[in-house]
């Protein structure tokens, strides 16, 4: 399966190596409708009426998701959705159910190292 990650499990992130098991096909972004957001140590990502969030695509085994599942603390903090990405493809990801505010968005869609 398509895991789309955007925050502390990409390549160079904190949590980088919890994927040591997936693989990871490259760069992806979302369609329009999606809004990222700065929770202090992690990004949430949420949909919204306008905005892209850029991460990454992982193919990974099915035996990693509950592990995953822990350490996004899902389906409490977040929960696993499909969505829809650029090009046309479908992928999961983990959507935060927390309320956000304007000031915690982060415009361009992007998390990592200021």
């Amino acid at each position: 399966m398509r895991l789309f990650v955007y925050g502390s499990l990409m390549q160079g992130q904190p949590a980088a190596w919890r994927m040591a098991e997936a693989r990871r096909i490259g760069p992806a972004r979302t369609v329009d409708g999606f809004a990222l957001f700065d929770l202090g140590e992690f990004p949430g990502m949420q949909r919204a009426a306008r905005g892209t969030v850029y991460g990454e695509i992982y193919e990974i085994p099915a035996e990693l998701l509950p592990a995953l599942d822990a350490y996004e603390d899902c389906p409490t903090l977040f929960s696993r959705e499909t969505i829809r990405l650029a090009g046309d493809s479908e992928a999961i990801a983990y959507l935060f159910r927390g309320t956000t505010t304007s000031d915690e968005r982060i415009a361009d869609g992007r998390w990592g190292p200021a």
